[in-house]
């Protein structure tokens, strides 16, 4: 069977290889164009074959929700059928929404297993206890209140174990209860120690404030301090 993401060719040729900021890399079939995508391990990711509006503005839905391991939401999508589209996906591992996607749209993301990218005007609510990565891109100044459900809710579908949390340096207010009910493991901000100084906190957000925080530096700092940078895609201390 001819699923998406996947080449019917036993003994497939690759033409192209590439590996983008997010993490993974793309491969080309030379015999029948077909692309294969991986995470940074080697495992071959299924990406998420969208149904669109004839326009291509509109995500009606998608047709190998249980295969599913790689989403990839372009910027020309400006509104969802229904938020719910991916509710039954059971393996995405990665989720890559390209930057300039409309900014007032919400996409519920039960059973993210790896890593998620979020744009600097996306809103999203994503449930799963196994997600290991949260990276919220540049440009990003406000954290709505209740705005990000997965550091909020109770449930058993919430992110209460997220591993890696990268915050950008724009970030200016994170208002009420956008963090009080996560387990934050590493906290890596984009910017220095007296930027977040003057990010204003609103109540209930703890989990942020108290979190073991990390400072980024491009080159290995010489002063004291924790600071971080990317290795291999994953922010990780110097």
């Amino acid at each position: 069977v001819d699923m998406p993401g996947k080449c019917v060719h036993f003994d497939c040729v690759v033409s192209e290889d590439f590996t983008n900021k997010y993490g993974f890399s793309k491969n080309v079939c030379s015999d029948c164009s077909k692309e294969h995508y991986f995470d940074k391990e080697g495992n071959e990711l299924v990406l998420a074959d969208l149904v669109l509006s004839d326009d291509k503005t509109k995500l009606l839905g998608c047709n190998n929700l249980a295969e599913a391991s790689l989403l990839y939401i372009p910027n020309t999508i400006k509104t969802y059928e229904d938020t719910n589209i991916f509710y039954a996906c059971q393996n995405i591992k990665c989720v890559y929404i390209e930057e300039g996607i409309a900014p007032t749209q919400h996409l519920w993301l039960p059973n993210t297993q790896g890593r998620i990218y979020i744009p600097a005007t996306f809103h999203i609510n994503l449930y799963s206890k196994t997600v290991n990565t949260v990276i919220f891109e540049e440009g990003r100044e406000n954290m709505d209140q209740y705005g990000f459900y997965s550091f909020y809710t109770g449930s058993n579908l919430s992110c209460a174990n997220i591993t890696n949390l990268v915050l950008p340096s724009t970030l200016k207010k994170v208002k009420e209860s956008v963090s009080n009910a996560a387990k934050i493991t590493n906290l890596f901000y984009k910017g220095t120690e007296e930027q977040w100084s003057l990010i204003d906190f609103e109540v209930n957000n703890d989990p942020l404030i108290t979190s073991n925080r990390y400072y980024y530096s491009e080159e290995k700092p010489t002063t004291e301090g924790q600071y971080w940078h990317y290795v291999n895609f994953e922010p990780t201390a110097w």
